[in-house]
């Protein structure tokens, strides 16, 4: 899991910084919408995802399986397990924090529109507030001030504005990375992401308003008298103060289609790269050396199909943790290598310790190797054969 996280998060911000870097500052709105979106779920999902590439290799005459630190210490296990607990404790508190904040913000947006009056559209709803407040829109509610609107005191691009917002459903947006935020809430990319997709927001509603209107100098001064740090929900698009100066340049922006292209087709090339740098796996098969036709007697090192242990190395691994018994009042820490030959039904025959640093690993070894359920069969042209297994064994065990 936190190998995921991790790498979810590179792709996350190697993508973001391309972006602002590309992109950003080009004026294809309704395809950076969608684009940084597709980002967030690349960034999500190709983590998750294995291309499995063979080749093959040159290997010794021998299968070598190592398996390395196997530690039956309970003790670093109950460790590891109390670990685990606290940071599921910590994530908890975290993700309970930012659900109940929210919600606190649904709450609070709804009971405004509850308890103020309304002026019902085709399209939209104006929620009409005492209190000053400057023009906000959540899903297809717009709020405005009432003195205001009923004065004509909003200039009609301001209410545009608002409208492209509510028709467009930019709160959508929002909602959706506020959860992200929530479920990721450790994670400050995401809170970036929000930030990059409300410019955006805001560009798309300047471009309406540009078309429809065709005065952008008359615009951009309203722009300025309505840009104020006036802070409303977290959940509401509004006009942002911080953004006029690259709002402006947006509006005066022209659009060169085969530099977008290039551009495009970069991207195009990043996310390539990005999955096969995350997603890939290389899978290292030996090449079959010309065998000579063989007898059921013959015990061979190298075959097209290996044999295995049913479920996998792993898996044997694991068996081999759980039965493996030492004498308690010893400590042991020591290196051996055990040599058997797995037969064509699947069982471990002439079981020998090639090499042994002590004594009682390799007779608690070969024991195990003796009890063990029966491998799958190595295969040679399509028959079951005998072959030589080699395995190296390095354990540690803390009494």
């Amino acid at each position: 899991m936190i190998t995921v996280i991790i790498k979810s998060t590179i792709c996350l911000s190697v993508l973001l910084l391309a972006y602002l870097w590309l992109l950003e500052n080009e004026k294809i709105n309704h395809f950076k919408r969608w684009f940084l979106w597709f980002c967030i779920g690349f960034s999500m999902i190709i983590p998750l995802m294995n291309l499995e590439f063979i080749t093959q290799f040159d290997f010794s005459e021998t299968a070598i399986v190592s398996l390395q630190a196997v530690d039956l210490n309970s003790y670093a296990q109950a460790n590891v397990a109390e670990t685990i607990s606290i940071f599921w404790i910590i994530y908890f508190i975290g993700f309970t924090i930012m659900f109940f904040r929210f919600i606190t913000n649904l709450y609070q947006i709804f009971r405004v529109i509850r308890t103020n009056s309304h002026e019902k559209q085709v399209d939209y709803t104006i929620v009409l507030l005492l209190e000053p407040v400057l023009p906000h829109t959540f899903l297809n509610y717009i709020f405005l001030n009432k003195s205001d609107f009923e004065n004509k005191n909003i200039p009609n691009e301001i209410l545009q504005h608002e409208k492209t917002h509510a028709k467009q459903w930019h709160s959508v947006d929002i909602i959706a990375i506020e959860i992200m935020k929530i479920i990721f809430w450790f994670n400050p990319i995401f809170y970036a992401y929000k930030k990059t997709i409300q410019r955006n927001h805001e560009f798309l509603a300047d471009e309406k308003v540009v078309a429809e209107t065709n005065n952008i100098s008359m615009y951009q001064t309203q722009l300025l008298v309505y840009s104020k740090p006036i802070q409303n929900y977290i959940l509401t698009s509004n006009i942002n103060y911080s953004l006029t100066k690259k709002r402006f340049i947006m509006m005066t922006k022209t659009v060169s289609h085969r530099k977008i292209f290039m551009k495009q087709f970069g991207f195009l090339m990043l996310f390539l790269s990005l999955t096969l740098i995350f997603n890939t796996k290389l899978v290292a098969q030996e090449k079959v050396k010309n065998a000579t036709e063989t007898t059921d007697s013959d015990i061979l090192s190298v075959v097209e199909v290996k044999p295995e242990y049913p479920g996998g190395i792993q898996a044997f691994y694991q068996y081999f943790i759980d039965n493996m018994r030492v004498p308690s009042n010893i400590q042991v820490k020591g290196k051996l290598q055990m040599s058997f030959v797995v037969e064509k039904d699947g069982s471990l025959t002439d079981i020998k310790v090639v090499n042994d640093d002590n004594t009682n690993l390799g007779n608690a070894a070969t024991t195990v190797l003796q009890k063990s359920p029966k491998w799958i069969p190595g295969m040679q042209k399509g028959k079951r054969v005998r072959i030589q297994y080699n395995l190296p064994i390095q354990i540690e065990i803390d009494r």
